[in-house]
């Protein structure tokens, strides 16, 4: 195979891979910030909406004798009701900071991000508290902050004394201070972590499947692909379909990174037609039939991604590896005419994305879907959050919608204005980087696609 051949397929490998996204990590480091920096703007903004919302006659004379009496009060639905009930019983609350039910209160006020009101319930519970209480109270902290990925707080507030939690707790700790160790690059720490998980626990799977990763990246290849292996075997039996094809995936790629091209090929067979994963599980297909020599399986498998809508990595490496495979197989006409035509197609990309990322960029609330995945339409162009940014800052920031209908009544107009405006900037910036990642890739597969033709070019000057 041509040295400029091998190139490009171990290119195609490393970025096609399940794990392609952990190069991101040192990319957003700036956004990271300013993501910690809003949600610090929420929080104060949140403490001074609710100082004046208790104001209200309606509020400040709501007091109750017991947290019991204040559960009955509140309703899941009535968010800012509840918090102002809470904030307004603070006095009556941290006198039962031995109370279980105060978690109950803590957990709603973390969910809205009064955090400020959280930190003086959790901070009497640990100062008057005993161990038990004071552990309890500092794993929901860590929760808090293992939703903003700020690894080095949640590993702080799960020290060794996280046994003392309830087991399905526990388990859950082990799953957060494993994976914030992975996070930060302590992968034999994190499978410590992952090791302690029991079967019996609804985050064993979760955990084996990041054991298996954490392996991965040490380069315990066979320990990984074990793991793996029996974790299919159990999922077949009682299958959760998204699970099942992320583990498919996971091993399929490290199968084909290991040179095992014919298992690989098939376990990437086993993903479902419809999961989320199928342009990557087909990718890959192309990618072993091609280290296998079948040029038309690879062939075939690329063609139906070019002819996909999606706006993916995969769909886009498609225009690249068309010609690839031509030209691998000696069909040089065919390897130059999809070459011209992958320039073609990155280009005009490059340009539309270029011309979004310069203009004002205008990503309201309605272009964001709040549920399992947070994205944004422009045009053709598909930005994907989810992978990328932690879904509290979202959520976070459709809660901020509810507080409108009570600015009218207070002081905090110019505030409210400030902290809408400040989330409005943020996924802007947010998206012009999702938007430089774009064409980061892009420009990367153009600049392929000119040297393919070039060598072609080349090549056929030498010949004559």
């Amino acid at each position: 195979m041509h040295a400029y051949i091998q190139k490009i397929f171990t290119v195609l490998i490393l970025t096609s891979s399940f794990f392609s996204i952990t190069c991101w990590a040192n990319e957003q480091s700036d956004t990271q910030e300013m993501l910690d920096r809003v949600d610090k703007v929420h929080q104060d903004f949140t403490q001074k909406f609710y100082r004046d919302l208790l104001k209200d006659p309606i509020y400040k004379t709501k007091k109750y004798s017991s947290i019991s009496a204040l559960l009955k009060q509140l309703n899941d639905t009535q968010e800012i009701k509840n918090t102002a009930l809470i904030i307004n019983n603070m006095n009556m609350i941290k006198r039962y900071y031995d109370d279980p039910a105060i978690f109950i209160l803590i957990k709603k006020l973390l969910k809205v991000n009064a955090y400020h009101a959280a930190k003086t319930l959790i901070n009497e519970v640990t100062e008057q508290g005993d161990t038990s209480l004071a552990t309890h109270a500092n794993f929901l902290l860590a929760d808090f902050y293992f939703q903003r990925r700020q690894w080095k707080k949640v590993l702080k507030n799960l020290t060794t004394e996280i046994n003392f939690l309830e087991n399905q707790k526990y388990h859950s700790a082990l799953l957060m201070r494993g994976i914030s160790f992975q996070k930060m690059n302590e992968h034999y720490l994190a499978i410590k972590e992952y090791e302690k998980v029991p079967n019996d626990s609804t985050y064993y799977t979760s955990s084996q499947l990041n054991l298996a990763i954490a392996n991965l990246r040490q380069g315990w290849w066979t320990d990984a692909h074990i793991i793996i292996q029996k974790q299919l075997n159990v999922q077949k039996k009682s299958p959760h379909e998204a699970t099942l094809n992320r583990l498919y995936v996971t091993l399929a790629y490290s199968l084909l990174n290991q040179g095992y091209y014919r298992t690989a090929r098939t376990t990437f067979h086993q993903v479902g037609s419809n999961s989320k994963y199928a342009n990557q599980a087909i990718l890959g297909i192309a990618l072993t039939a091609a280290q296998q020599g079948d040029d038309i399986g690879a062939l075939n498998a690329t063609r139906y991604l070019k002819k996909q809508l999606h706006d993916e990595l995969p769909v886009h490496e498609s225009y690249l590896l068309m010609p690839f495979f031509y030209e691998k197989s000696n069909q040089l006409v065919a390897a130059s005419t999809g070459y011209t035509q992958a320039e073609t197609y990155y280009k005009k990309k490059i340009n539309d994305l270029k011309k979004r990322l310069n203009a004002p960029l205008d990503l309201s609330l309605s272009l964001i879907t709040a549920d399992t995945n947070f994205t944004a339409s422009l045009a053709e162009n598909t930005l994907s959050f989810t992978p990328y940014y932690p879904n509290y800052y979202f959520k976070n920031r459709s809660l901020i919608g509810k507080y409108q209908s009570y600015i009218e009544k207070n002081t905090l107009q110019k505030q409210y204005k400030d902290l809408s405006d400040t989330y409005q900037q943020t996924t802007n910036e947010m998206g012009k980087v999702l938007l430089q990642h774009k064409i980061d890739n892009l420009t990367s597969y153009l600049d392929q696609s000119r040297y393919g033709l070039a060598r072609l070019f080349d090549n056929n000057t030498a010949e004559q």
